[in-house]
């Protein structure tokens, strides 16, 4: 299902409790990407860039575990749906 996130300006996954990983397709740059607020961007730059799809590909594991515990909100936690939406995208093969 996707619904608006006046939140943040952008759609909202939620898939059906039971749904198999290939209900929907997820993709870095529309799906992913804008997860990474600038703020986020440039407190990480140093060690790698949160809108590289190379890195976040790379890195992806890690930040499923840093957000996933809460400990890399830089500018703010993101919800659970948008941590279920990144763990999706794992799932799905990293899709650019």
């Amino acid at each position: 299902m996707l619904g608006n996130d006046h939140t943040h300006g952008r759609l909202a996954w939620k898939l059906p409790a039971g749904a198999p990983a290939s209900v929907a397709s997820v993709n870095a740059a529309p799906d992913i990407k804008p997860l990474f607020r600038e703020k986020a961007r440039n407190s990480m730059i140093g060690r790698f860039d949160l809108w590289s799809h190379q890195d976040v590909r790379d890195h992806a594991s890690t930040i499923l575990a840093v957000r996933r515990a809460g400990t890399m909100p830089c500018d703010g936690k993101w919800r659970s749906e948008d941590i279920d939406l990144f763990e999706h995208w794992i799932a799905d093969g990293m899709a650019e």
